[in-house]
């Protein structure tokens, strides 16, 4: 996979579920909203402080995206991998085009050593094509 990014971060708000019609057939995606902060190590003093972020937002498509909507809240520390896609429409109320990165996701766990740790795979993830807004 040319196009692989893995984000460390934090789930913004709940993840949401919708089911949109792909080719004809409906399938559930899980809409992430994370937060990735970028933390820097301070040589003087060894303590790491955050130098801002930033934020993206994610999809999970197929049988993972229910167990997503289900395990996963606000809050929430994740790890995602995925690929990038750039997201393109034309806003409704201006008539200019927009544009936005969106990653696709493809694996997504939780930390181990908590209690509500789950590890999944999201294999079958969107089709090429496939609408992610």
């Amino acid at each position: 996979m040319g196009n692989r990014i893995e984000i460390d971060g934090n789930l913004g708000q709940d993840p949401s579920l919708d089911t949109p019609e792909v080719g004809g057939e409906t399938r559930q995606v899980c809409n992430l909203r994370i937060y990735a902060p970028n933390w820097r190590l301070d040589k003087e003093s060894g303590e790491y402080s955050e130098q801002g972020g930033f934020w993206i937002t994610g999809s999970v498509w197929g049988p993972q995206a229910e167990a997503c909507h289900r395990l996963l809240k606000k809050g929430n520390r994740v790890r995602v991998v995925g690929r990038l896609r750039e997201d393109q429409w034309t806003d409704r109320e201006s008539g200019d085009e927009m544009s936005a990165l969106r990653l696709v996701i493809d694996e997504v766990s939780l930390p181990v050593g908590r209690v509500d740790s789950v590890a999944f795979q999201a294999r079958r993830h969107a089709p090429d094509g496939a609408p992610t807004r």
